[in-house]
């Protein structure tokens, strides 16, 4: 026989929320469910429904977003163009000095 927290656990990780939901509630009607418990299965929720509106968001930028350079030949001759040729070199003090 499994412990009730080894129960907990296995079905945390199995990331089967619709099954560890009903858990949660046979387990309120049944005994205390502590506080912790009933966070973690709200924490869950709450990041698997933010990653999936950053995906769509970011798939939707990646989509319909005009290319800015067409190759790394035309991003060097933009940038020299626009910026400088010393902007090419932009990073290099601190990361030289980072080195150091």
């Amino acid at each position: 026989m499994q412990s009730y927290s080894s129960e907990l656990t296995t079905d945390c990780f199995r990331l089967d929320f619709y099954k560890y939901k009903m858990y949660i509630i046979n387990e309120l009607n049944t005994r205390a469910v502590s506080l912790n418990q009933i966070t973690m299965f709200y924490y869950f929720q709450i990041q698997i429904c933010y990653n999936i509106i950053i995906l769509f968001i970011n798939d939707w930028f990646t989509i319909f977003r005009p290319a800015v350079y067409t190759g790394s030949i035309d991003c060097l001759v933009k940038t020299v163009r626009h910026e400088g040729f010393f902007a090419l070199y932009k990073g290099f003090i601190p990361a030289y000095c980072r080195l150091v």
